[in-house]
């Protein structure tokens, strides 16, 4: 897993701020409870930095409104690195010879070909399990340590080493009281897109006070909103 390249890029457009998902979980009582959106097909980005597509891609592939028709990996893994590719074509930054993009590029894509109507952001973990509750996955930009490459034999990721980079992921799932080993802990559910090698088939958990460290150390997480099920063509 090591050979992954990491090319999350962080972008924090002003306006953002007035599309918080905090202002909309306000007015539901969230209650904390277990929940797990399901998961589609496995995706491999390889070693091409294409994450931020990557990401989008599960999170088109997963529940709640998943494919009309489930695309194969290798449809999913075309489609994914296509979104990229547009995605660089309409962020910050100059031109295309460079490596990465930022989650907020992926959701203008997303948004573009018309599977949410709209986006919304979470600012800290309270936020993100808010919204995995009430609304389904959530796309993560985060930075990434040594010790995530790999999990535990239980899937759990440890948020260790040094910093290596950045890297977009889907969240899907979160649990309050989950049990490895002697410890209980509070943990979210994530999608990898590094194939079915990572964790348990292409998933892991993450403590949740590890997700807050990443977050408050410059994580970004966008809450696709008034989803439709996607109809893919085949690349």
């Amino acid at each position: 897993m090591e050979n992954r390249t990491l090319d999350w890029v962080a972008e924090f457009d002003p306006k953002s701020k007035e599309y918080p998902i905090r202002t909309l979980l306000s007015q539901r009582n969230v209650e904390d409870r277990f929940i797990m959106w399901g998961e589609g097909v496995v995706t491999d980005q390889g070693a091409e930095g294409a994450c931020v597509g990557f990401a989008w891609m599960n999170e088109l592939l997963a529940a709640p409104l998943p494919p009309v028709e489930e695309p194969t990996s290798d449809t999913a893994n075309g489609i994914a690195r296509s979104y990229y590719q547009e995605a660089k074509k309409i962020d910050q930054w100059h031109g295309e010879d460079y490596e990465g993009t930022s989650v907020l590029a992926g959701a203008k894509v997303i948004k573009s070909k018309g599977y949410i109507e709209e986006y919304r952001w979470c600012y800290n973990v309270e936020d993100i399990k808010g919204a995995i509750i009430s609304e389904g996955p959530v796309v993560l930009g985060i930075p990434w340590y040594e010790g995530m490459y790999r999990t535990t034999q239980d899937a759990l990721v440890s948020v260790s080493g040094k910093k290596v980079g950045g890297h977009a992921i889907l969240v899907t799932g979160y649990n309050p009281h989950m049990v490895f080993g002697s410890e209980t802990l509070e943990v979210f559910r994530w999608r990898n897109s590094w194939g079915s090698g990572y964790g348990h088939n292409g998933s892991g958990w993450i403590k949740s006070k590890d997700l807050q460290m990443l977050m408050k150390e410059g994580g970004e997480a966008c809450v696709p909103m008034q989803r439709t099920r996607p109809i893919f063509e085949k690349i």
